[in-house]
């Protein structure tokens, strides 16, 4: 894991953002992809064209545009969300 702060304040303001950052990537990714029923219909219409497996099918380039257009956070958001903070001594500075 990267550096972060270990005043409590700021390290509560650091993990807030990268909550927010994490969130809003969900949520840009989901509304991106649209209808799970036409992600559904490009799969079906890939399979029945026989292009899966592989790329090149129009499911595969829809979920591969979204994930160009929606970009994940620039740290590793598996490792920040399992992270153990707790091993850590903050400074306290909150009441």
């Amino acid at each position: 894991m990267e550096d972060f702060p270990l005043i409590r304040s700021e390290f509560r303001a650091w993990a807030d953002a990268r909550n927010k950052q994490i969130e809003e990537f969900n949520v840009n990714r989901i509304n991106t992809y649209g209808p799970l029923g036409k992600q559904l219909d490009l799969l079906w219409h890939d399979i029945d064209s026989g292009l899966i497996p592989g790329k090149g099918g129009l499911f595969h380039a829809y979920i591969e545009e979204v994930k160009n257009l929606v970009t994940k956070p620039d740290f590793d958001i598996k490792e920040y969300q399992d992270y153990d903070f707790s091993q850590h001594e903050f400074v306290e500075d909150l009441d």
